[in-house]
């Protein structure tokens, strides 16, 4: 808890309950380079602050943008209640009690996206079809408000803006956004589900007027 890795910019991570079980690992291979964000718990949390939650992140920057990345893991199929195992796309606003998350997870039936507002979730979810394990996330903002957007890169261009959906209605917050990361949280069920790791292919900061993400690249240029 509290390490950094990589430079320019720094990733500092923060793990749930400040453990030391959890981790955050940077892999590469010949071709492709990705970050894995592993949540572990030993009791059950409510999800309802940063602490319960293993995430890495960088300090926020100014002005309006893009904030972007791709899941590419394996959807736990435990447990089927909320809040589930997730992997998400985070944005905290000076307090550990006032964030967002939009969120990948399994509903019991399918893979489907959420937003997660410090811990409560909005209710509006949509179905992942295609490859479930290539869903692209992003908060555009604007001013103090948030809209949470999504892309099956296996479906269609993700680096054309129109063919990223909205999910739901923009959301306002006040607070002064300071930390843009990733984040990975376990449901925690005795004996049965205790870890979950999920694995991400890049980040990316694209203010306005600046070029999108390119996922078609896939590396770590975005880190």
């Amino acid at each position: 808890d509290g390490t950094t890795l990589l430079t320019s910019p720094a990733w500092t991570i923060r793990t749930s309950a400040a453990s030391s079980t959890e981790r955050v690992v940077v892999h590469s291979s010949s071709s492709l380079q990705w970050l894995s964000v592993m949540d572990v718990k030993t009791a059950d949390a409510t999800g309802t602050s940063l602490v319960d939650y293993t995430y890495v992140y960088q300090a926020a920057p100014s002005g309006d943008g893009d904030v972007s990345t791709q899941v590419s893991s394996s959807h736990a199929r435990t447990p089927t209640t909320d809040p589930r195992d997730l992997a998400g796309l985070l944005l905290r606003f000076s307090s550990d009690t006032d964030f967002l998350i939009l969120q990948s997870y399994y509903d019991g039936v399918n893979s489907v996206v959420e937003v997660n507002n410090s811990g409560t979730l909005t209710g509006t979810t949509a179905t992942i079809t295609g490859n479930a394990n290539n869903i692209l996330l992003r908060w555009n903002k604007t001013g103090t408000s948030y809209q949470a957007k999504y892309c099956a890169s296996d479906l269609t261009d993700c680096t054309v803006s129109a063919n990223w959906t909205n999910l739901g209605t923009a959301i306002t917050k006040s607070g002064v956004w300071d930390r843009m990361g990733l984040t990975a949280y376990v449901e925690w069920v005795t004996g049965t589900n205790t870890q979950y790791g999920a694995s991400f292919e890049w980040f990316d900061w694209a203010p306005v007027g600046g070029a999108p993400p390119d996922d078609a690249t896939q590396s770590l240029l975005f880190w």
